[in-house]
Parts: C-alpha cells; structure tokens; sequence
C-alpha cells in the first residue's frame, strides 16, 4: 500500500504542508501493510541555513546521500512548524532494528530540522506533536509504537540521541496535549576539538562512535577534521571557508579528491582515464578511496570475512572500510 493520504491528515489536524514534487510515486516498494510505528528523527543538519531555508536538509531526504538513495523519510518537519511530504511508499531510515515491526517497511519516518544541539522552537516542536497524533490515529498505531531512532536501532550506541526529544514525555504529550519538552540531555554545540589523531572517536566530541557503515555527519566529520589537519580542507586552498558541519558536500569532496590525487591514487595511472577535482562524488572517487583503503589494510576480506571489490560503489563495506581507517588516523 502506498500513504497517498499523509498530506491529507496533515492539513486535517490545521497544519502547513507542502507536497513535494512526486511524492505519490516516490518510495523504494509499497507497504506490505498499514504501518506499525512511527520513528522520529532529527537531520542532524547545520544549526543554521545559511540561505534562511525552513527546511535545508529537503533534497537529501528525498534523493538521498552517497551510498543510501532517497527517499530517507516519508516526511520532513521545518523549524518552522511546517511539514514537508516527501515519498508516500518505503523509506530508507532506521537502520537495523530492535523488531521487525520497526523497520523500513512497516514504520513511518519524519525526518525533523534540527542540529541535534541547538534548541527546539516551540512551535516546531508543538506542529511534531500535533503531527505525530493525527498520523497515528489516522492509521491506528498506539502511542506507545511513537519511538525516536535512538530507541529503535541496534546497536542503541548507533543513534544516541536522535531525536534530541525526551520521547516519554513526548508519548505522553500525545494524550495530554500538552507541547513536548526536549530532551534535558541534549548538550550544546561544541567547537570541534583540536585534533591529534583518532579521528573517528569519542575524542572528538565525547560521543562514542560505531563502525556501522552508516555515513552520518560523525563519520563526515571525522573526514573534514583528517583532512583540516593535513591541509586539504582549508581555506587556503582557494579562499573558501570550511566549516567542519558534517556534510558531505562539494568542498570536502574536493579536499578528498585532492588528498588522494596526491598520493596517487586519483589519477589516470589508474585506468588511463583523466581525473579532475571537481567536488562530484563520483564511481571514479570511490574507487580511488576503496584502492587506498585497501592498500592500507582497511577495504579487505580479513576485516570481516566478506570479500571487497573496487567497483566504485559506496556502500556500507566501503563506509565501514573508511571509518576504520577514521578511527586509526593520525
């Protein structure tokens, strides 16, 4: 079945909604059934847009991000208050689960803009709660089956603290109608620390990491902080400020590209075929990346027993590959 109702509920509980272009046909399969669950998350996106935008992290969650195509989430919420509707089939966004009831095809997602760090408005945070309850009565999911990530992926050390909402105050919100709190563990944003290797580690920022294969803002920021440090990520290199935020965009592809170009393994001695640094996080990156993982002992049968190929596709083995190699660094 496909949710060709979400935008339908939504403005019946007098909420904003935008349809996002397509989304009656975007989704990765149908629902086997009538959802389960419904799992809230945070994007985990910059705690600003720098273009003033209500909802920044929109064309990730829709078309996804390298090695995980979109969509990631059936539903988008700005700091505004407003909700996005985004795919109405299955979405990529939880990651192994405790039960089956909790996974892609039987629970809904809302992907809700927020840092993780930074305060909840209060009027984001009341449109969550309004939201949530009219999606669960309409498709009859108890509230109790209203869980943040945190409290469905396993290991629980994968997602922490996504989202930054104290759920049982939340679950009980949805009752008493009352706006939800966040959480009271939620810790302000920190500087990144200066770094002296280890760079896929609670050294960075106190929070343990996992290597799960999960391209999320810790494992790209344990890249932009490597390559800050060797001084590839700079604004240096040509006047541009880099910020280490966790997204994989053009900047820190580049810097990537850069620093494997100079150790020879971006370039056309490869395959004969010219590369240029150009930000696009393309099959001919990847397989630079995976060749100097490989050489490096990270990109190999002996981590797992499950053999690599360099065939430039970022997926897990190769995130799993990286972090290692992250975790390692100096």
């Amino acid at each position: 079945m496909r949710l060709t109702n979400l935008a339908d509920i939504l403005r019946g509980a007098g909420l904003e909604v935008t349809e996002v272009d397509g989304w009656r046909n975007r989704g990765h399969a149908d629902f086997p059934t009538t959802p389960k669950t419904i799992v809230m998350h945070h994007t985990a996106g910059p705690a600003a847009s720098r273009n003033g935008s209500d909802y920044p992290s929109l064309s990730t969650v829709r078309d996804g991000r390298p090695g995980l195509s979109g969509p990631l989430a059936q539903l988008g919420l700005g700091r505004s208050g407003r909700w996005y509707v985004i795919a109405s089939g299955v979405a990529w966004h939880t990651g192994v689960t405790w039960t089956r009831a909790q996974n892609n095809f039987y629970a809904i997602g809302v992907e809700a803009e927020n840092s993780g760090s930074e305060p909840w408005p209060a009027a984001q945070l009341d449109s969550y709660r309004r939201g949530v309850k009219a999606l669960a009565d309409a498709y009859g999911i108890p509230y109790s089956s209203v869980l943040g990530h945190k409290e469905i992926c396993k290991p629980a050390s994968r997602k922490p603290v996504c989202p930054s909402i104290d759920m049982a105050a939340f679950r009980a919100s949805l009752s008493s109608g009352a706006t939800p709190a966040p959480a009271a563990s939620a810790a302000p944003a920190q500087a990144p620390a200066a770094s002296v290797g280890g760079y896929y580690t609670g050294r960075v920022d106190g929070v343990q990491r996992v290597i799960d294969g999960d391209l999320g803002p810790m494992t790209v920021k344990g890249l932009q902080l490597l390559l800050r440090d060797k001084g590839y990520y700079t604004q240096k290199i040509d006047g541009t400020p880099r910020e280490v935020d966790g997204d994989f965009g053009g900047q820190t592809v580049k810097a990537l590209q850069r620093w494997l170009q100079d150790r020879g393994y971006y370039t056309e001695k490869i395959d004969g075929t010219r590369r240029v640094v150009d930000g696009e996080f393309g099959p001919m990156t990847v397989k630079a990346l995976q060749l100097y993982l490989r050489d490096r002992g990270h990109y190999t049968q002996a981590l797992d027993g499950s053999p690599r190929e360099v065939d430039g596709d970022f997926g897990p083995m190769t995130v799993k590959a990286l972090q290692h190699w992250l975790q390692q660094a100096s």
